[in-house]
Protein backbone atom coordinates (compact mmCIF):
# COMPACT_ATOMS: atom_id res chain seq x y z
CA UNK A 1 0.00 0.00 0.00
CA UNK A 2 1.57 3.12 -1.10
CA UNK A 3 2.09 5.80 2.48
CA UNK A 4 0.29 8.30 0.07
CA UNK A 5 -3.10 6.30 0.35
CA UNK A 6 -2.62 5.94 3.80
CA UNK A 7 -2.26 9.47 4.39
CA UNK A 8 -5.36 10.36 2.71
CA UNK A 9 -7.24 8.09 4.73
CA UNK A 10 -5.95 9.37 7.89
CA UNK A 11 -6.71 12.77 6.74
CA UNK A 12 -10.45 11.78 5.93
CA UNK A 13 -10.61 9.03 8.81
CA UNK A 14 -8.76 11.16 11.80
CA UNK A 15 -8.97 14.93 10.06
CA UNK A 16 -5.28 15.49 10.30
CA UNK A 17 -4.23 17.50 7.32
CA UNK A 18 -1.53 15.62 5.22
CA UNK A 19 1.15 17.64 5.95
CA UNK A 20 0.22 18.33 9.47
CA UNK A 21 0.72 14.42 10.43
CA UNK A 22 3.24 12.64 12.23
CA UNK A 23 3.86 8.74 12.27
CA UNK A 24 5.38 6.95 15.08
CA UNK A 25 5.92 3.67 15.29
CA UNK A 26 7.20 1.81 18.51
CA UNK A 27 9.87 4.47 19.81
CA UNK A 28 11.13 5.89 16.33
CA UNK A 29 9.41 8.55 13.83
CA UNK A 30 8.48 7.63 10.65
CA UNK A 31 8.88 10.10 7.09
CA UNK A 32 5.39 10.06 6.24
CA UNK A 33 5.98 12.05 2.92
CA UNK A 34 6.52 10.90 -0.65
CA UNK A 35 5.65 7.47 -3.03
CA UNK A 36 7.28 4.63 -1.36
CA UNK A 37 4.86 1.82 0.06
CA UNK A 38 4.39 0.95 3.75
CA UNK A 39 7.28 -2.04 3.32
CA UNK A 40 10.10 0.27 2.05
CA UNK A 41 9.25 2.24 4.80
CA UNK A 42 10.13 -0.60 7.22
CA UNK A 43 6.07 -0.27 8.14
CA UNK A 44 5.14 -3.71 6.84
CA UNK A 45 5.69 -5.88 10.04
CA UNK A 46 4.24 -3.04 12.46
CA UNK A 47 0.70 -3.98 14.27
CA UNK A 48 0.59 -0.02 15.64
CA UNK A 49 0.97 3.05 14.50
CA UNK A 50 0.51 6.06 15.89
CA UNK A 51 -0.84 9.51 14.09
CA UNK A 52 -0.67 12.73 15.95
CA UNK A 53 -1.12 16.55 14.56
CA UNK A 54 2.81 18.21 14.40
CA UNK A 55 1.33 21.34 16.27
CA UNK A 56 1.55 24.01 13.93
CA UNK A 57 -0.29 24.62 10.18
CA UNK A 58 1.69 23.17 7.46
CA UNK A 59 3.56 25.55 5.12
CA UNK A 60 0.95 27.66 2.99
CA UNK A 61 0.88 26.69 -0.70
CA UNK A 62 2.25 29.59 -3.47
CA UNK A 63 -0.51 31.08 -5.70
CA UNK A 64 -0.89 30.37 -8.98
CA UNK A 65 1.24 33.88 -9.87
CA UNK A 66 3.72 34.33 -7.06
CA UNK A 67 6.49 36.87 -6.45
CA UNK A 68 9.08 36.05 -3.70
CA UNK A 69 11.84 38.02 -2.08
CA UNK A 70 14.42 36.81 -0.16
CA UNK A 71 16.28 39.60 1.25
CA UNK A 72 19.32 39.52 3.62
CA UNK A 73 18.51 39.39 7.25
CA UNK A 74 22.14 40.70 7.61
CA UNK A 75 22.64 43.57 5.49
CA UNK A 76 26.10 44.76 6.89
CA UNK A 77 27.77 41.48 6.25
CA UNK A 78 26.75 41.68 2.62
CA UNK A 79 27.82 45.28 2.00
CA UNK A 80 31.31 44.54 3.28
CA UNK A 81 31.82 41.53 1.47
CA UNK A 82 30.30 42.13 -2.25
CA UNK A 83 30.09 38.78 -3.06
CA UNK A 84 27.17 37.82 -0.94
CA UNK A 85 23.60 37.94 -2.30
CA UNK A 86 21.84 40.60 -0.87
CA UNK A 87 18.28 39.56 -3.02
CA UNK A 88 17.32 36.67 -4.29
CA UNK A 89 13.61 37.51 -5.99
CA UNK A 90 11.75 34.71 -7.60
CA UNK A 91 8.31 35.24 -9.77
CA UNK A 92 6.59 32.86 -11.60
CA UNK A 93 3.68 32.23 -13.79
CA UNK A 94 2.28 28.38 -12.52
CA UNK A 95 -0.35 28.31 -15.75
CA UNK A 96 1.43 29.91 -17.90
CA UNK A 97 4.69 28.18 -18.00
CA UNK A 98 7.09 30.75 -16.81
CA UNK A 99 9.61 31.65 -14.03
CA UNK A 100 12.24 34.50 -13.52
CA UNK A 101 14.91 34.49 -10.43
CA UNK A 102 16.91 37.79 -9.61
CA UNK A 103 20.14 37.75 -7.98
CA UNK A 104 21.51 40.93 -6.74
CA UNK A 105 24.66 41.80 -4.31
CA UNK A 106 26.19 45.15 -3.61
CA UNK A 107 27.55 45.95 -7.48
CA UNK A 108 26.56 42.94 -9.18
CA UNK A 109 23.38 42.21 -10.74
CA UNK A 110 21.76 38.96 -12.72
CA UNK A 111 18.60 37.74 -14.20
CA UNK A 112 17.37 34.45 -15.41
CA UNK A 113 14.04 34.03 -17.45
CA UNK A 114 13.09 30.21 -17.93
CA UNK A 115 10.86 29.70 -20.36
CA UNK A 116 9.09 26.30 -19.89
CA UNK A 117 6.70 26.27 -23.23
CA UNK A 118 9.84 26.75 -25.50
CA UNK A 119 12.20 24.80 -23.25
CA UNK A 120 14.84 28.13 -22.79
CA UNK A 121 16.57 30.43 -20.76
CA UNK A 122 17.36 33.81 -20.88
CA UNK A 123 20.44 35.43 -18.97
CA UNK A 124 21.19 39.41 -18.48
CA UNK A 125 23.48 40.25 -16.01
CA UNK A 126 26.82 42.06 -14.68
CA UNK A 127 28.79 44.52 -13.03
CA UNK A 128 27.04 47.31 -12.07
CA UNK A 129 29.94 49.88 -14.11
CA UNK A 130 29.50 47.23 -17.06
CA UNK A 131 27.78 46.27 -19.93
CA UNK A 132 25.30 43.72 -19.29
CA UNK A 133 25.87 40.31 -20.86
CA UNK A 134 23.20 38.65 -22.70
CA UNK A 135 22.60 35.02 -23.94
CA UNK A 136 19.90 32.34 -24.49
CA UNK A 137 20.54 28.24 -23.50
CA UNK A 138 18.62 25.29 -24.10
CA UNK A 139 16.90 24.68 -20.78
CA UNK A 140 16.95 21.14 -18.88
CA UNK A 141 14.57 19.73 -16.83
CA UNK A 142 11.25 21.96 -15.38
CA UNK A 143 12.47 24.29 -12.58
CA UNK A 144 9.28 25.96 -11.90
CA UNK A 145 7.80 22.66 -10.93
CA UNK A 146 10.81 21.34 -9.16
CA UNK A 147 10.73 24.55 -7.06
CA UNK A 148 6.93 24.55 -6.31
CA UNK A 149 6.94 20.81 -5.70
CA UNK A 150 9.80 20.38 -3.44
CA UNK A 151 7.99 23.68 -1.44
CA UNK A 152 5.41 21.86 0.32
CA UNK A 153 7.93 18.66 0.76
CA UNK A 154 8.96 19.86 5.03
CA UNK A 155 10.00 17.56 7.72
CA UNK A 156 10.64 18.13 11.11
CA UNK A 157 14.26 19.46 12.53
CA UNK A 158 15.56 16.23 13.91
CA UNK A 159 18.77 17.66 15.33
CA UNK A 160 20.20 21.12 16.59
CA UNK A 161 18.27 23.71 15.23
CA UNK A 162 19.42 27.11 13.39
CA UNK A 163 17.29 29.71 14.44
CA UNK A 164 16.96 30.48 18.32
CA UNK A 165 16.09 33.33 20.77
CA UNK A 166 19.67 35.36 22.20
CA UNK A 167 19.70 38.21 24.12
CA UNK A 168 20.87 41.90 22.77
CA UNK A 169 23.86 41.53 23.93
CA UNK A 170 25.07 38.09 21.94
CA UNK A 171 23.63 39.36 19.00
CA UNK A 172 25.86 42.56 19.63
CA UNK A 173 29.16 40.65 19.64
CA UNK A 174 28.28 38.82 16.15
CA UNK A 175 27.92 41.80 14.69
CA UNK A 176 28.99 40.82 11.12
CA UNK A 177 27.98 36.82 10.96
CA UNK A 178 24.25 35.76 10.44
CA UNK A 179 22.89 35.16 13.41
CA UNK A 180 19.88 32.42 12.85
CA UNK A 181 17.85 34.47 15.69
CA UNK A 182 14.06 33.67 15.64
CA UNK A 183 11.95 36.86 16.23
CA UNK A 184 9.43 34.88 17.74
CA UNK A 185 9.50 32.13 20.11
CA UNK A 186 6.36 30.72 18.50
CA UNK A 187 7.99 30.43 15.03
CA UNK A 188 8.45 26.45 14.09
CA UNK A 189 12.05 25.57 11.71
CA UNK A 190 10.96 22.90 9.34
CA UNK A 191 13.50 20.90 6.49
CA UNK A 192 13.06 21.87 2.96
CA UNK A 193 14.92 21.29 -0.43
CA UNK A 194 14.14 23.69 -2.53
CA UNK A 195 16.41 24.71 -5.46
CA UNK A 196 16.55 28.07 -6.68
CA UNK A 197 16.13 27.46 -10.65
CA UNK A 198 19.67 26.83 -11.83
CA UNK A 199 21.57 28.52 -9.83
CA UNK A 200 23.43 26.70 -7.16
CA UNK A 201 21.78 27.85 -4.64
CA UNK A 202 18.88 26.07 -2.27
CA UNK A 203 16.57 26.58 0.75
CA UNK A 204 17.30 24.30 3.03
CA UNK A 205 15.34 25.47 5.87
CA UNK A 206 12.52 27.74 6.44
CA UNK A 207 11.00 29.49 9.87
CA UNK A 208 7.31 29.47 9.58
CA UNK A 209 4.52 30.91 11.96
CA UNK A 210 1.99 28.90 13.51
CA UNK A 211 -0.25 30.08 10.44
CA UNK A 212 2.16 28.67 8.10
CA UNK A 213 3.43 31.68 6.93
CA UNK A 214 7.29 31.65 5.92
CA UNK A 215 9.61 34.21 7.42
CA UNK A 216 12.95 33.07 7.20
CA UNK A 217 15.06 30.84 4.91
CA UNK A 218 18.33 29.71 5.30
CA UNK A 219 19.64 29.61 1.60
CA UNK A 220 22.84 27.36 0.99
CA UNK A 221 25.08 28.70 -1.50
CA UNK A 222 27.57 26.88 -3.78
CA UNK A 223 26.70 23.46 -1.59
CA UNK A 224 28.83 24.92 1.42
CA UNK A 225 27.93 28.71 2.92
CA UNK A 226 24.42 28.76 4.47
CA UNK A 227 22.71 32.56 5.19
CA UNK A 228 19.49 34.10 6.31
CA UNK A 229 17.27 35.99 4.47
CA UNK A 230 13.45 37.29 5.26
CA UNK A 231 11.10 35.96 3.03
CA UNK A 232 8.29 37.74 1.76
CA UNK A 233 5.30 35.95 -0.28
CA UNK A 234 2.50 37.56 -2.12
CA UNK A 235 -0.01 37.12 -4.93
CA UNK A 236 1.74 37.96 -8.51
CA UNK A 237 0.29 40.67 -10.77
CA UNK A 238 2.20 41.12 -14.22
CA UNK A 239 0.20 43.61 -15.19
CA UNK A 240 0.84 45.95 -11.95
CA UNK A 241 4.30 44.88 -12.60
CA UNK A 242 4.50 46.30 -16.37
CA UNK A 243 2.98 49.16 -16.21
CA UNK A 244 5.18 50.08 -13.01
CA UNK A 245 8.07 49.49 -15.60
CA UNK A 246 6.77 51.10 -18.95
CA UNK A 247 5.09 50.00 -22.18
CA UNK A 248 8.23 48.48 -23.36
CA UNK A 249 9.19 46.02 -21.22
CA UNK A 250 7.86 42.95 -21.30
CA UNK A 251 6.27 40.80 -18.85
CA UNK A 252 8.74 38.26 -16.22
CA UNK A 253 11.42 41.15 -17.12
CA UNK A 254 12.67 42.10 -14.15
CA UNK A 255 12.95 45.75 -12.75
Amino acid sequence: MPISDLRRAIEVHLDIYQQCQRWIAGNRVVPCQGTDNLVQRGLGQVCELTVIHIGHEPLTTLPRRFDMKLSACNMRATYRDSSRVSLFRIRADVQDRQMTIQRSTRNHSETYIYDLKNKSTKYSGGHCLCVPSRNTKPLEGDPLSDFVGSWQYTSEVDFKPLWRLCSSEEAAANFWSDLFISPNEDYVEVKVDVALGTLKAKIVRLLIDREGKPKRAAVKHDGNYLHEYAVEVREWDPQADAAERGPKCTDLVTQ
